[in-house]
């Protein structure tokens, strides 16, 4: 049961883009997790994030999926105003997406 608890770990860290995370956050609280210490191949991905944020200078032969920041998901920001000092009270509503912030 245990490795195949693992190997899932491993399977959902390998999508996690660690090398975006604090580095007091991966020294504090991922690289202390029971699973990333037994498994060799968590162990890899916590070493890679971390070997991103020790050598900047090198971080053009670091490149890889997880060391890319995620693209806006084309989110539609909505804003209600309500118009309460009228006869009939009604709401106006502005939409606009995340990119262009219109």
């Amino acid at each position: 049961m245990y490795l195949t608890n693992n190997r899932c770990y491993v399977q959902v860290l390998e999508h996690v883009r660690l090398p975006l995370l604090s580095p007091y956050f991966l020294h504090d609280c991922v690289e202390n997790q029971a699973v990333v210490r037994q498994s060799s191949e968590c162990r890899h991905l916590v070493e890679e994030a971390k070997m991103f944020h020790l050598l900047p200078d090198r971080r053009a032969e670091l490149q890889s999926p997880r060391t890319k920041h995620r693209n806006s998901a084309g989110t539609v920001q909505v804003h209600e105003t309500r118009v309460l000092n009228t006869v009939e009270p009604r709401s106006i509503v502005f939409q606009g997406d995340g990119k262009t912030k219109r």
